[in-house]
């Protein structure tokens, strides 16, 4: 037996990751429908209806949708190719001629942490860009909101929409939290084409209601000698719960980048709570990807003649949505402080892992 054993379990493997793509690319496409067809409705009330665009922003949601459904693809396929397997008599006839039943499984485990890899490193840094684009598009042509905000290692970028006046761009190289106050302001008015207004500078601003409020400020036009005054207020309608919330955005930051960005919000002051679970939900996938296997071994590597071949996938499918709501479930409490973040990341994992090898265990004793 271990003379071939190679060849079966490069046989098992290539037929585990051919039905995971299928069951990848099948379910992908059926949410990229749906998607579209909400698209249209929201976009058949905005004036400018363009078909090409709501296309478009169904592409753009595709690697994200991937990574949301890549552990149920790799235990569907899991299940289906464990139970197609059972019923061709291939796992009684390898276990028969002396392969035990983890040495049947490890190819399985070996792809689905190698699928859980790829979401992990290579589908999420794309997920991260096309999700941003969709952002942008979004807000430009369907929710027609006008406010941009992004906070570099540079300080504090923020564009805001005027209305018929135009729109602005404003400048801070520090912030001071929770106090949300501006040290090293400017601020440059642009009109609808692009053309520049004005420009203000000033040494501290705050987010006031309803307004930005500048002191002590320099007033620039072109032709113009620069004026002073003491107090200058621009309306807005952000609130600082707007600005903070737009910081912690982990769906835009890919992987790689993410250690790098939580620093830089932990330095503003923010909670970076949620970005270090999203983050550890990603270091974490590939193990859950492949604890998954054992959820589908436990109810498909049955004798054909025990029957409820069926009744028995169905349960392991309902598992797998269990698994699903445990997840966001011990998130939703590391979030909120409840349970300590480590806990929160690891727990999802370990608990499959834990409940699909004890059910292994004593079928492996029968």
């Amino acid at each position: 037996m271990s003379r071939y054993r190679p060849i079966i379990n490069l046989y098992l493997a290539r037929q585990y990751a051919g039905v995971v793509a299928i069951f990848l690319l099948s379910i992908a496409t059926i949410i990229a429908l749906f998607d579209a067809i909400e698209l249209i409705r929201r976009a058949s009330k905005v004036d400018a209806f363009d078909f090409s665009l709501v296309t478009y922003l169904a592409v753009l949601k595709i690697p994200g949708n991937i990574i949301t459904i890549a552990p149920f693809a790799i235990l569907f396929a899991a299940i289906f190719t464990l139970s197609s397997l059972t019923r061709r008599q291939e796992l009684v006839v390898l276990r028969t001629a002396g392969a035990s039943l983890w040495q049947l499984l490890t190819p399985l485990f070996a792809v689905a942490f190698a699928y859980g890899l790829l979401m992990t490193m290579v589908i999420n840094p794309l997920s991260a860009t096309t999700h941003a684009k969709y952002q942008q598009y979004e807000e430009r042509y369907l929710r027609k909101e006008q406010h941009m905000i992004s906070l570099l290692g540079q300080g504090l970028w923020l564009r805001q929409g005027l209305g018929d006046d135009g729109y602005l761009l404003m400048h801070s190289g520090r912030v001071k939290l929770p106090e949300w106050a501006l040290d090293d302001v400017f601020v440059l008015f642009f009109d609808n084409g692009h053309g520049f207004q004005r420009r203000l500078d000033a040494p501290h601003a705050r987010l006031s209601e309803n307004a930005w409020v500048l002191d002590d400020v320099s007033l620039s036009m072109p032709g113009r000698v620069a004026e002073q005054t003491p107090t200058y207020a621009i309306p807005t309608d952000l609130t600082r719960k707007d600005i903070e919330d737009s910081f912690a955005t982990p769906e835009t930051v890919s992987f790689w980048s993410m250690p790098a960005f939580i620093g830089l919000i932990r330095s503003t002051g923010l909670s970076v709570t949620s970005l270090q679970i999203h983050f550890g939900a990603l270091v974490m996938l590939p193990f859950l990807c492949a604890a998954l296997v054992t959820i589908a071994a436990a109810v498909t590597i049955r004798p054909p003649r025990a029957g409820g071949q069926l009744r028995m996938a169905v349960f392991g499918i309902i598992l797998g949505f269990i698994v699903f709501f445990l997840t966001n479930f011990l998130h939703a409490l590391g979030s909120s402080a409840q349970i300590p973040i480590l806990l929160s990341i690891c727990a999802p994992a370990f608990l499959t892992f834990a409940g699909g090898i004890m059910a292994l265990l004593t079928l492996e004793d029968q």
